[in-house]
């Protein structure tokens, strides 16, 4: 009698490079952190790790312990840079340590469906989880982390959140410090696109942005702040939105 395979036992780095489109050596560079590899292409290859539930393959090293650490990562989509860049992150370092990783998509940012991946990473072995924004914020407080008993860690939070190890910058003030090289490039009227209210970051930002406008004695005109999802759709409408306004914004 024939078995059912399940998701991700057995798929080779070449059944990845075929659904990816490129050659095996590209799979390796993308998982590795090596070679010359483009934003796109790498984004592809990601998309087909996630379908497929691609595991790299580290069995020799792995001999060494009689047991294997997995750690899951929670996101929504590699679709855009920041996510791509943490989920090849993920992958140079679970790769260099020896680790699995195993990745749980969510299809929408709401806590079910957190709650869903990271119970299922827990179930098929996770030892610890990595949350990409907002589901740090999501699942913080509820209760979640205690009852999956494993550490978790997120990234790219505004501030710290109780029960997890949080990884981020200060965003008030790095969006300050950018608009003032703006400001000190000769530009007066500066656009900006803000994120979802479910991202700890969003008001930060928009609050470090207010800052830099304010100091400079410029005026303050709310048709320059935009609404975002920190997703490519939301920023087209918001892109349009500005770029409609009677007086230009000379940068976003």
């Amino acid at each position: 009698m024939a078995r059912t395979r399940r998701k991700g036992t057995g798929i080779s780095i070449q059944a990845v490079a075929e659904r990816a489109g490129v050659s095996a050596m590209t799979v390796s560079y993308v998982i590795n952190g090596t070679g010359r590899v483009s934003a796109a292409t790498r984004e592809t290859v990601l998309a087909a790790v996630s379908e497929l539930g691609y595991q790299p393959n580290i069995a020799a090293r792995s001999l060494a312990s009689a047991a294997t650490c997995r750690i899951g990562v929670v996101y929504q989509s590699s679709q855009n840079a920041f996510l791509s860049a943490m989920l090849v992150g993920a992958l140079n370092a679970t790769s260099r340590l020896g680790v699995e990783l195993t990745v749980g998509k969510v299809e929408s940012p709401v806590l079910a469906n957190a709650e869903q991946a990271m119970r299922g990473l827990v179930r098929s072995g996770a030892n610890a989880i990595l949350l990409a924004p907002p589901y740090g914020e999501l699942v913080s407080g509820t209760g979640l982390i205690d009852a999956l008993g494993v550490p978790v860690a997120a990234v790219a939070h505004g501030g710290a959140l109780p029960q997890m190890c949080t990884v981020g910058v200060d965003d008030r003030e790095a969006v300050r410090a950018m608009v003032e090289r703006l400001i000190a490039r000769g530009h007066r009227r500066i656009g900006l696109v803000t994120g979802p209210d479910t991202h700890d970051s969003s008001p930060l930002r928009a609050a470090g942005f207010r800052d830099a406008i304010v100091a400079a004695g410029l005026p303050w005109d709310e048709g320059l702040v935009q609404p975002g999802l920190f997703t490519f759709e939301s920023g087209v409408v918001a892109g349009e939105a500005l770029l409609d306004l009677a007086e230009l914004p000379t940068a976003i």
